[in-house]
């Protein structure tokens, strides 16, 4: 059996596919980067232009195994999709005043009974906590013994035009896609990048896409909050398009090659000759120039994190902050996000040793923080289909326990 994770974002495609072994170990068989199209702010946009740009990715895999694409998991981004909190409330119904599975499904439908749009459609039930006659904190009240059961949950729906457009597009490509199989791209990074350690402590995720920002935060092994911003590192490269009136593409070769966070950092004496990148385009620009128009959308990204963690007063984190996305990979963005958040910040970090990986390459392109959310899927996609779990230790592969559908962060 195969899992092929599908990560869909607005500039890229990645795709990780891994083989099921006997034992439930999985073998990463292919990576795959390729342009996206179609998508926008981290939804679908235009179906046929994403459909055509994801068939050029599923040719990438598709002599791997005819099946290879019966399994994708994919991730869904963008402002449209909804996180509410709920709460619901179930007695106990045994005699003896023992909590059955029953009980916990009853209070969980409870939760899941919220009002909300009649056009959103519900992906995900994120149970926090269990409250057991008025004792909160409580993981797992299965065969407790108590007489009223509470479960407080998040609920994650997604508006029904935006799922509609992801799973046509993953279809007419030749993917097949259950709505089970689309988590919430929050969630599958944060499946990625955190261990129970982390969650335990405290902490907040940002991965910095090129048309979104998300971030998860994670304390006393429960979600705090989860956001996604409709700003992201394609906004810096259209920053410095204007600043170069240059091309999208000329901006992103000036950013990657020449581009820094933080601009205190850089010389007012380092010059860019811009003749040397495009015989069209005439002058200079210097580097401190570049890393002023990179910190000031960086920072922008990083206020809006900022006063979410004020809101849902979470601002001191033991465990920090930790990094991933593409715009994760500028350089400096270590020092101006510990700046701005004032706390300690890393890069997520990836531990492969429960895979079987072919090749140094394999596992350099899996230590890629841009594969991060796909990485994510894989392990979702494992755990779903019955497979082992990621270790609870430093490493990327957080475990991830899920009952049925309803998912524990």
């Amino acid at each position: 059996m195969f899992i092929t994770a599908l990560d869909l974002g607005t500039a890229e495609i990645k795709l990780l596919v891994a083989e099921v072994g006997k034992d439930g170990k999985l073998s990463i068989i292919e990576a795959v980067r390729m342009p996206s199209g179609g998508v926008n702010k981290g939804e679908v946009t235009d179906v046929d232009a994403a459909a055509a740009a994801l068939a050029i990715a599923f040719d990438e895999i598709a002599g791997i195994d005819k099946t290879v694409l019966d399994n994708v998991f994919v991730n869904i981004n963008g402002k449209r999709v909804v996180v509410n909190g709920s709460r619901g409330i179930a007695a106990v119904s045994r005699g003896t005043n023992e909590i059955s599975q029953e009980d916990i499904d009853r209070a969980i439908a409870g939760a899941e009974a919220i009002k909300t749009d009649k056009n959103l459609r519900k992906i995900h039930t994120l149970v926090q906590e269990y409250i057991v006659d008025g004792i909160d904190q409580i993981q797992n009240p299965l065969g407790m013994s108590g007489t009223r059961l509470e479960v407080y949950s998040m609920i994650v729906s997604a508006f029904t035009e935006v799922l509609n457009n992801l799973t046509q597009a993953i279809e007419r490509a030749g993917g097949r896609v259950e709505e089970e199989n689309i988590v919430f791209g929050p969630l599958a990074a944060s499946h990625a990048a955190l261990t129970k350690a982390h969650k335990d402590l405290g902490v907040v995720l940002i991965d910095i896409g090129a048309g979104t920002t998300s971030m998860s935060v994670f304390e006393e092994n429960k979600l705090a909050s989860i956001k996604v911003f409709p700003i992201g590192a394609a906004h810096i490269t259209n920053d410095l398009a204007v600043k170069l009136k240059s091309s999208i593409a000329i901006a992103e070769k000036v950013k990657i090659s020449f581009g820094h966070a933080l601009a205190k950092e850089m010389s007012t004496r380092d010059k860019i000759n811009l003749s040397d990148i495009d015989p069209k385009l005439k002058g200079a620009i210097t580097r401190r120039e570049v890393a002023e128009v990179i910190e000031s959308r960086l920072s922008e990204i990083f206020e809006l994190v900022w006063n979410e963690l004020k809101a849902v007063k979470k601002t001191h984190l033991p465990a920090g902050v930790i990094l991933c996305g593409g715009g994760a990979k500028t350089s400096g963005i270590v020092d101006l996000a510990r700046q701005e958040l004032n706390l300690p910040v890393h890069m997520a970090n990836c531990e492969v040793g429960i895979f079987d990986v072919a090749s140094q390459d394999m596992i350099e392109k899996l230590e890629d923080v841009q594969f991060i959310v796909a990485s994510g899927l894989l392990v979702e996609g494992s755990s779903q289909l019955g497979g082992q779990d990621g270790p609870k230790g430093p490493g990327i592969w957080g475990a991830i326990k899920k009952i049925v559908k309803h998912i524990k962060p």
